[in-house]
């Protein structure tokens, strides 16, 4: 309805046609963080608080698919950047758009290994004898001492073994004895 001294000089559509876009809210995840873990070669991340929402309508259903994750480098560190690709999934998911999380970190921690010696019980020869290490996982390397000492023991008698892991990425350490018999 037009009124005014020169509402006769005018008309209005009797419909009017207006168009909008609707843009998906976006959401993010409160909690999420990077999962620290044991050293395994690999530089793969996984991530935890995928249903830490903030600003998600009440009864709508989203979730965080993750599409990659993973640490800036594959061997040990404390504070290693991870960077996490996520996508939303869910009957809702049109609906919204996801704020990519940032600052991800977390720990490589080096990995538990198992050492177990090989020769413990040898007869003199005259020359230097060592002990064999095994480790599980297979070929992690070892340092091995005698008494303290890196040079093989050559006398008959008993010598105190200790191994340990000599790898940043592995953690092990075990004590033993070896025995020289004479001839």
């Amino acid at each position: 309805l037009l009124s005014g001294a020169k509402a006769g000089n005018y008309s209005v559509a009797s419909t009017l046609t207006l168009t909008a876009d609707i843009q998906p809210r976006p959401v993010s995840l409160s909690a999420v963080a990077a999962v620290s873990k044991n050293y395994d070669g690999t530089a793969l991340a996984e991530l935890s608080g995928l249903n830490s929402w903030v600003n998600v309508l009440l009864g709508d259903s989203i979730q965080a698919d993750v599409i990659s994750a993973g640490f800036a480098q594959s061997s040990v560190g404390a504070n290693i950047g991870v960077s996490a690709s996520l996508q939303l999934a869910g009957t809702s998911a049109d609906n919204y758009r996801l704020i990519a999380p940032t600052s991800l970190r977390a720990d490589i921690l080096p990995a538990p290994v198992l050492i177990q010696l090989a020769g413990t019980l040898q007869t003199y020869t005259g020359s230097g004898l060592p002990v064999y290490a095994v480790t599980v996982p297979e070929g992690v390397p070892v340092s091995l001492t005698y008494d303290g000492r890196t040079d093989l023991p050559v006398a008959a008698g008993t010598y105190a073994i200790a191994a340990r892991a000599s790898s940043a990425n592995y953690l092990g350490v075990l004590s033993g004895a070896m025995q020289i018999q004479p001839k």
